[in-house]
């Protein structure tokens, strides 16, 4: 992550798909931030369909404090969608891509 070389160790790991939730806003009911590991979820667009050039998916370190290289997530790339409706505040869409290999 330090390298900046997140989809190479996914590669190099043999992952092929990226699952994650996607929320339409920030999780504002309390009074703390959204954590960092959380942050690339809020995606309005992709939540709301497949009308978005790209899905920005990127972790976090909390031994390292740095967020990863992003990897671009596109519409084309989607192998499984479900709208999963509120999450506390925020409409939620659940989504499986595809990684792209080189």
């Amino acid at each position: 992550m330090r390298d900046g070389k997140f989809a190479d160790y996914l590669r190099e790991q043999g992952v092929t798909h990226i699952s994650t939730g996607l929320w339409d806003r920030a999780q504002e009911y309390t009074s703390r931030p959204t954590e960092p590991m959380y942050r690339h979820q809020i995606d309005p667009a992709a939540v709301r369909g497949r009308d978005y050039a790209c899905h920005e998916f990127y972790v976090y370190s909390y031994v390292y404090r740095v967020y990863s290289d992003p990897l671009c997530l596109a519409p084309q790339q989607e192998v499984y969608r479900r709208f999963l409706g509120k999450d506390g505040v925020a409409d939620a869409t659940y989504v499986v891509y595809r990684l792209e290999s080189r």
